[in-house]
């Protein structure tokens, strides 16, 4: 899970009294490089070969939307890296569109193969492209508040016959995954990453960038799926020019999509069922893209570019026992 304020670092979040283990924490600036307690302990859960599908939720990413870009100087790059150089603000007429073959690109042709998923093959892991679906037929998420079972009570939901709880019952987020099986099928390998359009949020963005969560299907399977916020709604807190300057592609402006939809799906990989049945983390249940999450320069973590359909995306490293270092 990617967590995330407005200063930055990478932390575990708490919703409700409870750890929030599978999100991307949010960027602080200038922390010492402390991140979780490696190495990944596995825990037996369900570790995937992940086939990835992308679900753009709502008619907004058709009718799209413009957006502009933060102007940056090098000083204040999120990374620190030296290929974030001064940039001046960008406008994007359509940052729908932009936004959305940015991520297509990077997990249809950057991520398959790649060395960088590739590290995670020591934890039965890996990760391939299932296909794109932009959902406009049900209910678009409205501006605001989007609720799902673990930002907004973080309980575990009942399997089919049980009493349902108010979690299950305001599962926004929750039923948008089980739509997305009902298009892609069934598979324990499938992970459905749902994107929301501009200003629809889960309640705990900006304490993280986004998450990895579980939900019973109609038939009792459990099934893993991604929440990804329209991560430039909080701009350099959820990595905005965080590696590279902004082009016409997206680079910069787009970096924190790649790397936080790199950190969700390889902790879906490695523990797809974080909530029921855990799969690899580390002693303070911090999982791989955790231990690494924010990584600079001047801390040693290294933070890259992988390539895919003649573009590079910017990742975050992966946390490698085998390595006993962040790669």
């Amino acid at each position: 899970m990617f967590n995330r304020t407005i200063p930055r670092f990478a932390r575990l979040g708490v919703v409700a009294g409870i750890a929030v283990i599978m999100a991307t924490p949010v960027v602080t600036a200038s922390a010492a490089f402390t991140n979780g307690s490696p190495p990944l302990i596995n825990h037996g859960g369900r570790t995937q070969a992940s086939v990835i599908y992308s679900i753009f939720w709502g008619q907004q990413w058709v009718t799209g939307w413009p957006d502009t870009t933060e102007a940056q100087s090098s000083v204040f790059c999120e990374g620190y890296y030296t290929s974030c150089t001064s940039s001046t603000a960008m406008t994007y007429s359509n940052a729908a569109s932009t936004a959305m073959t940015y991520i297509n690109g990077f997990l249809s042709s950057a991520v398959p193969g790649s060395t960088w998923i590739g590290s995670q093959a020591q934890y039965g892991a890996s990760a391939s492209w299932g296909g794109t679906w932009t959902d406009t037929a049900d209910t678009p998420p409205p501006p605001g508040v989007v609720t799902d079972n673990c930002s907004e009570v973080c309980t575990v939901d009942q399997p089919p016959g049980t009493t349902r709880t108010a979690e299950t019952l305001a599962n926004l987020l929750g039923s948008e995954a089980l739509n997305a099986e009902a298009h892609f099928g069934y598979s324990p390998n499938a992970d459905y990453m749902i994107y929301l359009p501009q200003g629809s949020i889960p309640a705990g963005f900006g304490a993280y960038c986004a998450y990895h969560n579980e939900i019973y299907d109609g038939a009792g399977n459990r099934i893993s799926y991604s929440v990804m916020p329209y991560l430039p709604d909080v701009a350099a807190g959820c990595g905005e020019d965080y590696f590279n300057n902004n082009n016409a592609f997206g680079n910069g402006f787009l970096d924190g999509y790649s790397i936080v939809s790199g950190h969700e799906l390889a902790e879906t990989a490695t523990d797809a069922l974080p909530l029921t049945n855990p799969g690899w983390r580390d002693s303070s249940g911090a999982e791989t893209g955790d231990i690494c999450a924010w990584g600079t320069q001047a801390n040693g973590v290294p933070v890259y570019n992988i390539s895919g359909g003649g573009h590079v995306f910017a990742v975050q490293s992966l946390w490698s026992n085998s390595a006993n270092n962040c790669v």
